[in-house]
C-alpha cells in the first residue's frame, strides 16, 4: 500500500507534471492528456525506486481518470499557478473536457520546491525525463494504447471500477513490462558468454538467472538511474507497437 502523502504533494506533481510537458513542447495539454500522463508516471515510477503518488486509478471508456487530480488540477486554477485555455461539456461521458497550461507562477513555485525540497529533485528529475519519453512517442499516449496497458487493459476491471496497481495489492503489471521490455533489451546489447562491453556503464558483476527457455540467460542488474529513462522509452514504444500489431490483425480479418 503506498503511503498517504499531503495534498500539496499532489499538486507539486501535477505543476511538474504541466511543466514537463511545457519544457517538452507541449505548453497546452488536454484534461484526458494530463490523466494519461499522470498514470503513466504513478505506474512507471517504481521502475526507479521512487514510489507513486497514488496507485489506484478510475477505469473509463476515455482511458485513465484521477478524480483526486481533477480536484487538486482545479484548485490550481484557482490559485493562478494553472489556466485554462478551453473547456466543453461531453454530453456522451457526462463530464467536462478542458485544455490546460502551467504558469510562469506555477513554473517559478515548481522549480522552487524542487531546489529547496529535500527528495523532491529527484522526482521532479525522474517525471520530467518520463513526460519527454511519452511525448515523444505520442501515439503511447492514445485512448487506444492506455487500453493495451498491462493495468489498465485489464478484462476484468470494467469502466467506472477502480483498478488497483500498488494501493492494496503489490501486482503492478506496467512496472513489472517496462522492466521485463529493459532487461530483455539489455540482453541483445551485452554479450553473452563474455564480460560486459563497457565497464563503465554496467557493474563489473552482473547475476544471472536460469532461463525456463533454455537460452543463455543474461540479467543484469542496473542501479535506477541507469535504467528509468531506458524503460519509459521501451515501454511508451511497446505500447506504440501493440497498436501496429492489433491494426494489422483488424486488416487482415
Amino acid at each position: 500500500m503506498t503511503s498517504p502523502l499531503p495534498s500539496f504533494i499532489r499538486r507539486y506533481w501535477i505543476l511538474l507534471v504541466l511543466r514537463a510537458t511545457c519544457l517538452s513542447g507541449s505548453g497546452t495539454v488536454s484534461s484526458d492528456f494530463f490523466h494519461r500522463l499522470v498514470y503513466y508516471v504513478n505506474a512507471l515510477l517504481p521502475t526507479v525506486g521512487l514510489p507513486a503518488e497514488t496507485a489506484r486509478v478510475m477505469k473509463a471508456s476515455y482511458g485513465p481518470f484521477f478524480p483526486e487530480y481533477q480536484w487538486e488540477l482545479d484548485r490550481l486554477v484557482g490559485a493562478n499557478l494553472v489556466e485554462v485555455a478551453d473547456l466543453a461539456w461531453i454530453s456522451t461521458d457526462q463530464r467536462f473536457f478542458g485544455k490546460y497550461r502551467i504558469t510562469q507562477a506555477g513554473r517559478t513555485l515548481a522549480e522552487k520546491l524542487s531546489q529547496g525540497t529535500t527528495g523532491l529533485a529527484d522526482i521532479e528529475r525522474a517525471i520530467s525525463e518520463m513526460v519527454s519519453a511519452f511525448l515523444s512517442t505520442p501515439g503511447a499516449l492514445s485512448t487506444l494504447a492506455a487500453k493495451l496497458d498491462a493495468n489498465f487493459g485489464q478484462d476484468t476491471v470494467r469502466d467506472g471500477e477502480i483498478i488497483d496497481f500498488g494501493e492494496w495489492t503489490k501486482e503492478n503489471h506496467s512496472r513489472d513490462a517496462a522492466e521485463f521490455l529493459f532487461q530483455t533489451w539489455l540482453s541483445k546489447i551485452i554479450p553473452i558468454s563474455g564480460a560486459p562491453a563497457s565497464s563503465t556503464a554496467i557493474p563489473s558483476s552482473p547475476t544471472q538467472e536460469s532461463s525456463p527457455t533454455g537460452r543463455s540467460p543474461y540479467r543484469v542488474n542496473w542501479s535506477a538511474d541507469a535504467q528509468h529513462s531506458r524503460s519509459f522509452h521501451l515501454y511508451a514504444h511497446y505500447l506504440v507497437h501493440r497498436l501496429v500489431q492489433q491494426a494489422k490483425s483488424t486488416v487482415g480479418v
